[in-house]
């Protein structure tokens, strides 16, 4: 087993994907998940059970996302726009911890792994979380740029809830290559 699959065996997970669907979820069933969290943002659902998909591991359920979520943050640029009141506006943002909200009593852990910019999708994930784990290669334009990243993070998320804190952030080494020195 896995140190990963290990460290979480006695705990009950949802991941909210849009990343390694592979390790979680075979591509033959691929098929019935394209788009099955648009319901829910698209406030044809009140909640995201529907979308919740077991996995073969043990304890580690998904909710699968996809490129069709690309189309909506363009979509969803318009539809802030058209909103009057400023409360809407911000609330539009918290759509996806409303969401989790109706599932979180059912798991331990929740872990969202989101794409990494700060579009509207990104940004609804990071009033979501509760705690951050940011990767970051270990080179320095990587580097650089994660930093780059928390600068911009903060000024949006100041911009829309101010009173936003998180349990942790946390920096996570990848792609270490020992031969580079």
């Amino acid at each position: 087993m896995s140190d990963f699959r290990h460290a979480l065996k006695d705990y009950r997970n949802l991941k909210y994907t849009s990343n390694i669907i592979d390790v979680y979820y075979p591509l033959a069933n691929r098929v019935k998940w394209i788009g099955r969290v648009l319901p829910y943002f698209k406030g044809e659902k009140d909640d995201l059970k529907y979308a919740i998909l077991k996995t073969h591991i043990d304890n580690v359920d998904i909710i699968p996302s996809c490129l069709e979520l690309y189309h909506a943050e363009i979509g969803s640029v318009s539809h802030i726009a058209e909103l009057d009141n400023q409360q809407d506006k911000v609330d539009f943002f918290y759509t996806l911890k409303y969401g989790l909200d109706t599932v979180k009593d059912d798991y331990d852990i929740i872990l969202i792994d989101s794409p990494p910019s700060l579009g509207i999708i990104s940004i609804c994930v990071l009033l979501a979380a509760d705690a951050l784990l940011i990767p970051c290669a270990a080179k320095m334009p990587d580097f650089t740029s994660t930093a780059q990243f928390f600068r911009m993070f903060r000024d949006y998320i100041q911009l829309i809830s101010p009173e936003k804190s998180y349990k942790f952030m946390k920096v996570v080494t990848s792609l270490y290559d020992t031969r580079d020195s």
